[in-house]
């Protein structure tokens, strides 16, 4: 048991006791040329308040230590900053600004000056004094007094209780040595009186300190055997506490990065509560550890239990303890290591306690999840990597739980943005998650590219190489190839998760004449409507790439763009152009090498006059939004004669709700929601009115009207709007089968209560009807299968789920969801979602959810899907 309150020299009686508690601002970074062991050391000083905090910025340790700045840490260190008593020298007046602490520590003895009362505040302290104020406050004066005195005895004394360790061998005191000798300080053991007779003798009490007897506050070294919530012995333990030699502290501090290392540290203790808290600590350096990261280049033999990994070149063998802790992403899993030693890539540290083989192996690997879109009610991501994966992150789906963007900064689920890469680290039982969220992306041309062995890749943009996995690659739409312009998006280690076209030198044309210059030089000419809206004249490279094949004889690049006639056959493509304004290479629909020049595809096949909506509903085909790039051209029959006003570049927003269409569309990747590219070859339109949509049924309840009578009152969603209405008090839902889930069309009175209903969909039935008739003058209804769902596209099956019957958008309509895997008070939960919510045949199966759809003719008004 240590002692708190022992006295010492007489000239420290007259000191108060410093209470308190002290909470340290872990990771504190301090400017300069110190060390990362000194820049510990002095933020420990400065959360004790014994240097001041500018000591935080720009320092230079090699600056020399006045006599005052020394007194003024000294003073602090024992509480001993006041003082109101006569001046002791004329050359510290009342006004100078360490006068207090200067003037306190002359008056018990600690300082003095010369014969002629002065203190000489501003000259350089030399070690020699430094030293003997510390040993004076430690208690070692008569030691130091009868070892020769000043200055031999005290520098003696000095030496012997550690407070010369680590301080230059200058005479004058640096910052740096004033920091040093004043953290020595702190941990050194104080000299007691064990008498108080004449012949009072004084020993060394190793248990005491500085700290220890004026603020609770104590010194230790030991193993971190548990720190973030993880034990090396699978003990529970709290986030806020920390395990040392399997003693618990309480701490704020993080110290996850300690587990299975030695480290020193200081806490303080409450004497009423009887709780230790750790305020400062860091590593002592004197663990064995290997920490390595691991990329398809280590092996374990579960035989021999080694661990054999490359590194430059070279094999290397380490033995791992067959009763060695394994922690993995936050949990122990000792009886997994062969699994998780296999794993293509991880993080590990291994620690060898008794300096024999590793017996503590700490993991950390995570796998990737890519925002495609969010659902706040249920606190769910639906994943864009694997087509119907999601990853609920509700912190009460985890024991623990935590959210940071790139590993360091808190974040809210709030706050995730599409195409964020959610790096998730989660324990094998699946209850522990750490995920780090990276909004991080590069775009450029990609110089070059080099296959590793395991079906990854590295790619080169701007002369930095990125990795990416096998599994990356794999779910990446395309794969990056030298020429190409590429987004990559990056998760938490700086590797590609996922990778995307972008070719903004890829530009869309419409050709509309082609011919050659036979004036001796045979080159190449098309004009071309391009994607400005205007219309030009190029001529092309003597070297034409056309679907990725090269050709160099210009009449066999003409015969690619040329009917029997020998005109050219108006067409959509895509070109790329040089710094001259010359095509250098065109991809048309027409399928040549299937390089990387040669992805441009039909999408949706020619239409003729087929309605368009403003919301932008290709009829029942597809669907544009704002980013898909149209062409409005002539009809091919009219192109000889049109005016060159008729072939133009236009947005989504000029072509008229209702309008008949002749169209064609196009992509450039396998699977679209949106349509890419849109070429329209004549159009007209009509309007139509508005009406009052059916109501999603939630609840129902009892109120009293204003006519003072007991009646129903619905509680649904009428589109986004949620809403409550009374019966007219005659009309009873309850009486007439309507339920939780059901979607109704209601009859109001002139004040707006509800006099009758129509049901225009039972959930207690919940069967697939297609397409029903229009249960008013706008709206329609039909019930079918979520067979798919790609980028807020959805295709709806009504005689099977693995059919598709109609292909309807979902931007900017209100999405419902009947949750019968969420009850509340035993009735399926309603909410507003995402389609995304919806189970589609593709990765559910039969078990995909049904959708309810309210249409204005072939546009989507309202979504409820049921789960």
């Amino acid at each position: 048991m240590k002692k708190r309150f022992a006295k010492i020299l007489s000239v420290m009686l007259a000191l108060s006791m410093l209470l308190g508690s002290f909470t340290i601002q872990a990771g504190a970074e301090i400017e300069g040329t110190m060390s990362e062991e000194l820049k510990s050391t002095v933020e420990l000083l400065r959360t004790l308040e014994i240097i001041p905090d500018y000591y935080d910025y720009n320092v230079n340790i090699e600056d020399k230590v006045t006599r005052a700045d020394f007194a003024s840490s000294v003073a602090k260190l024992i509480n001993c900053t006041s003082y109101t008593g006569n001046p002791y020298y004329y050359d510290v007046p009342q006004t100078h600004w360490a006068y207090n602490e200067i003037c306190a520590l002359t008056s018990l003895g600690v300082l003095s000056g010369d014969s002629e009362k002065l203190f000489s505040p501003d000259r350089t302290i030399t070690k020699n004094e430094a030293y003997k104020i510390i040993m004076t406050i430690l208690g070692y004066g008569v030691a130091a007094e009868s070892a020769g005195g000043y200055p031999g005895g005290y520098l003696a004394e000095a030496s012997r209780a550690g407070i010369t360790d680590g301080v230059s061998g200058s005479t004058e005191v640096t910052l740096a040595d004033m920091f040093i000798i004043l953290y020595n300080s702190l941990t050194a053991p104080v000299m007691k009186n064990t008498s108080f007779r004449p012949d009072a003798t004084y020993e060394v009490d190793e248990n005491d300190s500085i700290l220890s007897m004026y603020r609770n506050i104590y010194y230790e070294r030991g193993k971190i055997t548990g720190a973030g919530g993880v034990s090396l012995d699978g003990t529970e333990l709290n986030d806020n506490y920390v395990s040392v030699d399997y003693i618990q502290y309480a701490s704020d501090m993080d110290l996850s990065s300690y587990l299975g290392e030695e480290a020193e540290f200081f806490y303080h203790s409450d004497a009423q509560s009887g709780e230790n808290n750790i305020i400062w600590a860091r590593l002592t350096g004197r663990t064995e550890i290997l920490n390595l990261s691991i990329h398809n280049n280590a092996v374990f033999d579960k035989t021999n239990y080694t661990l054999t990994y490359t590194v430059d070149g070279k094999n290397k063998t380490i033995d791992i303890s067959r009763s060695c802790v394994v922690i993995y992403n936050g949990q122990a899993a000792n009886s997994s290591i062969s699994d998780i030693l296999s794993l293509p890539k991880y993080e590990i540290k291994l620690i060898a306690s008794s300096g024999g083989d590793y017996d503590t192996l700490i993991v950390d690997a995570y796998e990737n999840y890519m925002v495609k879109s969010t659902n706040e009610n249920t606190l769910t991501v639906y994943d864009k990597l694997v087509e119907g994966r999601t990853l609920s992150l509700d912190e009460g789906d985890y024991t623990r739980f935590s959210m940071k963007l790139l590993g360091t900064k808190d974040m809210t689920f709030s706050e995730l943005a599409e195409n964020n890469v959610l790096s998730v680290y989660r324990s094998l039982e699946g209850d522990v998650i750490s995920v780090s969220v990276s909004a991080e992306s590069v775009v450029g041309d990609v110089s070059s590219t080099r296959d590793d062995e395991y079906g990854g890749m590295y790619v080169t943009i701007n002369s930095t190489e990125y990795y990416m996995s096998a599994e990356a690659v794999e779910q990446s739409p395309v794969t990056p190839t030298a020429g190409r312009t590429v987004k990559l998006y990056l998760d938490v280690t700086g590797d590609a998760a996922y990778c995307e076209i972008t070719d903004s030198v890829f530009s869309p044309m419409y050709l509309i004449k082609a011919w050659i210059n036979d004036e001796g030089n045979e080159e190449l000419y098309f004009e071309y409507l391009n994607a400005a809206g205007e219309l030009v004249k190029s001529k092309c490279t003597s070297k034409l790439i056309i679907d990725s094949v090269s050709y160099k004889n210009m009449y066999s690049a003409l015969e690619k763009f040329t009917g029997d006639d020998g005109k050219c056959k108006p067409q959509f493509v895509l070109g790329r152009l040089n710094g001259d304004g010359d095509i250098t290479s065109i991809d048309t629909v027409n399928i040549g090498n299937s390089g990387t020049d040669d992805v441009l595809q039909v999408s949706i096949p020619y239409k003729t006059g087929l309605m368009y909506k403003s919301d932008g509903l290709l009829n029942t085909f597809g669907v544009i939004d704002p980013t898909t790039f149209i062409f409005s051209v002539p009809l091919d029959n009219n192109i000889d004669s049109a005016e060159d006003y008729e072939f133009k570049v236009i947005d989504k927003t000029e072509i008229p709700n209702d309008s008949t269409l002749n169209f064609e569309t196009y992509k450039t990747k396998d699977k679209v929601g949106f349509e890419q590219y849109l070429v329209i070859k004549g159009s007209s339109g009509a309007t139509l009115s508005t009406s009052e949509m059916p109501i999603l049924v939630d609840s129902f309840s009892s109120v009293v009207n204003d006519d003072g009578e007991i009646v129903e009152r619905l509680t649904g969603w009428q589109g986004a709007t949620r809403l409550s209405i009374n019966s007219d008090g005659n009309y009873s839902f309850t009486e007439n089968g309507i339920a939780n889930g059901d979607v109704i069309r209601v009859y109001k009175s002139s004040t707006g209560e509800i006099t009758n209903a129509v049901m225009c969909f039972d959930y207690s039935e919940n069967a697939v009807s297609g397409a029903a008739p229009a249960f008013n003058a706008l709206y329609s209804t039909a019930v079918g299968y979520v067979n798919e769902v790609v980028d807020n596209v959805v295709r709806i099956g009504y005689s099977a789920p693995e059919t598709v019957d109609i292909t309807l958008f979902g931007t900017n309509v209100p999405i419902l969801v009947c949750d019968s895997q969420n009850t509340i008070n035993g009735k399926p939960e309603v909410y507003k979602g995402t389609l995304d919510d919806a189970r589609t045949y593709m990765n559910a199966g039969s078990e995909c959810s049904k959708i309810f759809v309210v249409q204005t003719r072939s546009a989507p008004k309202l979504f409820i899907i049921y789960n």
